[in-house]
């Protein structure tokens, strides 16, 4: 009598870590692919236990970004990783967002990525509200992110982002810059200066959500940067929280995402 013997079952090679993250609607990623569109082509996310973590210059070095999405802040988040191991995954920005932009105002978005060997290793899967499936080919990861400069930030404030985009809208139908002004204990200035004219917009410390500044601080700041940040990110925050320095620095947090300029 014959015996067959069966070959064990392959296990499959990991590749990489296997991940899923799930946001309850779609502002946080439509807000995040809007602020990338404005000033990168490509942006490479990188996912461990904590969460997710982009980082990123604009092409002129003028503007850096610097997502930092915590694992609490999602509906679910799994990560199936090594203690210390992170996953990398590319896209091109452009069609990343056609397909986040097709999501309805309040669909959950559910995006993952297997660990296996298959190609499907180099896709993304990503569920908009609870029947529309996609599977988004991913670009090759490169080795090394961005590092984050030293910054030297003296002053503190937070404000309204609907003021916020307000007082640079002013400030812009007059000037391409915007000039920020802290007095210690007193006063948060905004001010511009054109050929057509001046404008200037005050704040009492009172006026403020937050205000902290032991000492005096005053910069210029291209508005058409911070701008291209504002207005999509504080679509899903209604607080602005920015550092600046006389060095020419600034670093504005509108939810999970932070922007620094120089």
């Amino acid at each position: 009598m014959a015996v067959k013997v069966e070959d064990p079952p392959r296990e499959e090679k990991q590749s990489s870590p296997h991940f899923l993250m799930k946001c309850q609607t779609s502002y946080e990623w439509k807000a995040i692919v809007s602020t990338l569109q404005n000033l990168t082509e490509e942006a490479s996310f990188d996912v461990d236990s904590s969460g997710v973590r982009f980082r990123a210059m604009d092409p002129s070095h003028i503007a850096l970004i610097d997502l930092v999405w915590e694992a609490g802040g999602f509906e679910k988040f799994e990560f199936r990783g090594k203690e210390g191991e992170k996953d990398r995954f590319a896209v091109r920005i452009e069609d990343f967002a056609k397909i986040i932009k097709r999501a309805d105002r309040n669909d959950s978005v559910t995006i993952s990525r297997n660990g296996s060997s298959s190609s499907s290793s180099d896709a993304l899967q990503i569920k908009l509200g609870e029947h529309r499936n996609f599977e988004f080919h991913l670009l090759e990861r490169d080795s090394a992110s961005t590092p984050l400069p030293k910054l030297d930030l003296g002053s503190k404030f937070s404000i309204s982002s609907a003021v916020f985009e307000s007082v640079l809208d002013d400030i812009s139908a007059l000037t391409n810059h915007v000039r920020i002004s802290a007095q210690p204990g007193g006063t948060l200035t905004f001010s511009g200066k054109g050929d057509a004219g001046s404008a200037k917009v005050v704040f009492a410390q009172g006026e403020l959500v937050k205000f902290d500044s032991p000492q005096e601080s005053e910069s210029v700041y291209s508005l058409e940067y911070i701008q291209k940040v504002l207005k999509p990110a504080s679509s899903s925050s209604d607080v602005v929280e920015s550092d600046v320095s006389d060095a020419h620095q600034e670093n504005l947090t509108c939810s999970e995402t932070r922007f620094e300029a120089y």
